[in-house]
């Protein structure tokens, strides 16, 4: 069964180009030809949320042109821009959030070279790791990082005149100053405005559908993160995707203003937040870190209409709702929410701070580019992802291979269209079976189609297929025992995992976060009450033979996805005969048994 966006989305107005660089995409005089919001009529693509400093988006363009002529000086890559290897011009990007992050990029892409962006909370010796790997060429940071990344080019042999940095408000500096020796990007931009015109970077037909722009950290959530390869087309496509899906074609539609405080380094912000803004005529308000205070603040001063957020920011609004109500927030309409799912408790209580605003859930990956599917204002189901992409086609496989051809039935979701990477920086095996060679990717997500009462159909993501606990041969979704388990009075979070077992191969164990109320109890009164109701909800192999085992807080990546694999390292590392309840064995005999979803979390 091929699955396609209902028939209430718009198509593609047309193919993505792959002729065209990004930045010409969202910058130049073509861009209007390929649907972009008139450029005159456009707001100012980013406006510092702490000074108020933007630039229209001519001054955005000019901006580019000045600073890739500067590092063509500073680097040797002046001349022909035609037979260029993008590879042998990769730009780490290892800094805060700035207004000129976009800018930085593109001037890197106008030199037909990659920007590849880290994370800020990385170590020294990570981000010298990342700039080895990727044998970067130069390296921007910001004042609080200029420490940690003169280091890391210092590790690698990175000359000190490659480093340049974007400059962020003196609140987010922390009062470090940047040494005399290392250009700003500002400088760098001053100083190309009087060198001569560069070579122009016109892209021959389907360039742009090979040429890497980004190279994106894949979330590691399950292991060691990938450097996954995304092309000028693959981004081109995902923004007209979503930008579509949320107009009727490529018609006009009022401008907003959005908010950008999650970090630039994850494809989320760095494709869907900032870039999809500037091709429909947005406004995104950088932040430079998270800042609860000013996000709050932004969010009045400059009359934000759309937040992009992760659940921990929502969880810390919910927790502090009389401090968010000093702000006036009348002006946001909509909330899109990505990286990790949202609980209904979660959900409602946010609602009570934002009445009347849309709430949007999105799924994606970095293989993706970024969003894959989004609901919809007009038919929410709650714990649905939604609807795939314009563009987009999915199918349900089983993990024999049979094709799902019914609702409610789980398998693993495979993709293709026009956002999907074409490859990883480097190749293994695991990497291999996920962009599959037929053009399909596979997601490695456990998922089921539902039906709304609308008749559309929505994507329920119900586990990761490698988190399935073969449990006597038998699968256990952890979604499935989570989502029970969250219902308990003295649970506030929790993450099942397996715990290999000699008998049964593997089973289930819960690391739980108490509540409030949990806390008020002691860990055998809890333990003893979560067996006996699971006891009473379960077949015997979905029991938590494993043992329940209680943590201050779950390890979890800044976009809030849990840790699976610091977990299950624990868990390997902990085992005992103690930690099996011997009782709960299922029969080896019984191993024939198909486990079916019932379950509509979304994990």
């Amino acid at each position: 069964m091929i699955l396609d966006p209902p028939a209430t989305v718009a198509q593609l107005p047309f193919a993505p180009p792959d002729s065209v660089p990004i930045h010409d995409f969202l910058l130049g005089q073509v861009s209007e030809q390929y649907g972009r919001h008139p450029l005159e009529e456009s707001r100012p693509p980013f406006i510092c949320g702490i000074t108020g400093t933007s630039y229209s988006v001519a001054q955005v363009e000019q901006r580019v042109e000045a600073l890739a002529r500067t590092l063509a000086a500073d680097l040797q890559w002046g001349g022909s821009l035609d037979n260029v290897d993008e590879m042998d011009r990769v730009a780490a990007f290892f800094a805060l959030n700035s207004i000129d992050t976009l800018t930085a990029s593109w001037a890197v892409h106008r030199l037909s070279g990659v920007a590849c962006p880290i994370s800020p909370t990385y170590s020294t010796q990570q981000v010298a790791d990342q700039l080895r790997n990727t044998k970067a060429k130069l390296l921007f940071t910001s004042a609080p990082l200029i420490e940690s990344a003169l280091a890391a080019a210092a590790l690698v042999g990175l000359p000190i005149s490659h480093v340049y940095v974007l400059q962020v408000p003196p609140k987010a500096a922390k009062g470090v100053e940047i040494p005399p020796d290392l250009k700003t990007v500002d400088k760098a931009i001053e100083e190309g405005e009087e060198l001569p015109p560069l070579a122009r970077n016109s892209f021959t037909p389907g360039q742009g559908a090979r040429q890497t722009a980004f190279l994106c950290s894949s979330s590691g959530t399950s292991g060691f993160p990938k450097l996954v390869k995304l092309t000028h087309r693959n981004v081109i496509a995902n923004i007209l995707q979503f930008v579509t899906f949320e107009r009727d074609g490529a018609t006009k539609s009022k401008a907003e203003v959005s908010l950008g405080v999650l970090p630039l380094s994850h494809a989320f912000a760095l494709i869907a937040t900032a870039q999809m803004g500037v091709y429909a005529g947005h406004s995104t308000v950088i932040l430079p870190s998270i800042d609860m205070g000013d996000i709050l603040q932004a969010t009045q001063d400059f009359q934000i209409s759309r937040l992009w957020l992760i659940p921990p920011l929502i969880a810390a609004m919910n927790h502090s709702p009389a401090y968010v109500q000093k702000f006036d927030l009348s002006s946001v309409r909509s909330v899109l929410v990505g990286s990790a799912s949202l609980s209904k408790e979660a959900l409602s209580r946010f609602e009570t701070l934002l009445p009347g605003c849309a709430m949007i859930q999105g799924y994606g990956m970095t293989e993706t580019t970024c969003i894959v599917a989004a609901t919809s204002r007009e038919d929410v189901m709650f714990g649905s992802c939604g609807y795939l992409m314009p563009g987009m086609q999915g199918r349900l496989v089983t993990t024999d291979g049979r094709e799902v051809d019914g609702p409610d039935e789980p398998g693993e979701l495979l993709l293709r269209g026009p956002n999907i990477s074409p490859a990883y920086f480097t190749s293994d095996a695991t990497s291999t079976e996920m962009l599959r060679d037929d053009g399909w990717l596979a997601t490695g997500d456990l998922v089921a189609v539902k039906k709304s009462p609308q008749g559309h159909k929505h994507l329920f993501i119900v586990d990761r297929l490698k988190e399935l606990i073969k449990v006597h041969g038998m699968q256990v979704a952890p979604a499935e025992l989570e989502a029970f388990l969250l219902q308990q009075a003295p649970v506030a979070e929790v993450s099942v995992v397996p715990v290999p077992d000699e008998f049964a191969g593997e089973l289930p164990r819960a690391y739980v976060v108490k509540s409030s109320e949990g806390k008020a109890l002691s860990d055998d009164e809890v333990r003893r009450s979560l067996h006996e109701k699971m006891d009473e909800a379960f077949h015997s192999h979905k029991r938590l033979a494993g043992g329940i085992e209680f943590l201050d807080a779950l390890p979890k990546t800044f976009s809030g996805k849990i840790l699976r694999s610091v977990l299950k390292d624990k868990a390997k590392e902990s085992i005992t005969l103690q930690d099996v309840h011997v009782e709960s064995k299922v029969p080896a005999t019984q191993n024939v048994e198909v486990y079916t979803i019932d379950s509509e979390e979304d994990d």
